[in-house]
């Protein structure tokens, strides 16, 4: 019974060590890292602020991946791009978007310019998206509501325009949403987006021209239980904000 309970506890300690070993030597897929560097070579980006080098893209700056699946799961990349006084911007390349296990993108202050790639929007494990301070110059996709597991989404000062989608009500998972942009260039003519926005902590609706009544207007925040800090600020409303609000 003494050398039965020893092989036991040796197996113990063998699954113990091989997983610490695992965790401890986490190393990328091959083709999350090409098509890692097919963003960087695609866009002029500063290499000095990326120093993408090496094959284990999982020890490259920015970049973090799972411990326990190698996968790639961050990208904190706000401010990378060489000279953001160039007119010519940077597109984003679908190859990006390959990184199926994304939770957390942030892009910031990098000019990107044009449509979004339609991959983005496959994406369904980001919980963390923030495209702020571009120059997309296009409306925000529809696409947007199909990234479910979202709670942070910053679109504000990026370029965008138009109407703001229905879909956006579809991330019902959101906490911080920021939408603020050029005075006039986003417009919502409904208050039906945010019925499903039940989570939501933070909102800023800021220079979005609010083409609504001030019953509309209550009716779109009142059940938005969770609020604590909301921005109307140069809205185009007319008239005094209804007290429950």
């Amino acid at each position: 019974e003494i050398i039965e309970m020893e092989k036991y506890w040796g197996i113990i300690c063998l699954c113990i060590l091989m997983t610490v070993t695992v965790s401890a030597h986490v190393s990328c897929f091959p083709y999350e890292r090409d098509a890692l560097l097919s963003f960087m070579n695609s866009s002029s980006l500063d290499p000095n602020s990326l120093n993408w080098k090496g094959f284990n893209c999982c020890e490259w700056s920015h970049v973090e991946c799972s411990k326990y699946t190698s996968h790639v799961t961050t990208l904190d990349l706000p401010f990378i791009i060489e000279d953001y006084s160039l007119k010519t911007g940077n597109r984003l390349v679908p190859d990006l978007f390959q990184l199926k296990s994304l939770e957390y993108l942030d892009l910031r202050w990098n000019n990107f310019q044009g449509p979004l790639p339609t991959e983005l929007f496959g994406l369904r494990k980001l919980r963390h998206l923030d495209l702020s301070y571009n120059s997309f110059e296009v409306e925000i996709p529809k696409n947007i509501g199909s990234l479910h597991s979202l709670t942070y989404l910053g679109l504000h000062w990026a370029g965008f325009k138009g109407r703001i989608p229905w879909q956006l009500g579809n991330l019902s998972q959101l906490q911080f949403l920021y939408l603020s942009d050029d005075p006039g260039e986003m417009y919502s003519s409904s208050s039906g987006w945010t019925e499903n926005l039940r989570e939501l902590k933070y909102l800023d609706l800021s220079w979005v021209v609010l083409n609504m009544t001030n019953d509309q207007l209550e009716a779109s925040i009142s059940h938005l239980h969770n609020l604590h800090h909301l921005d109307l600020s140069y809205c185009s409303l007319s008239g005094r904000i209804p007290n429950s609000i």
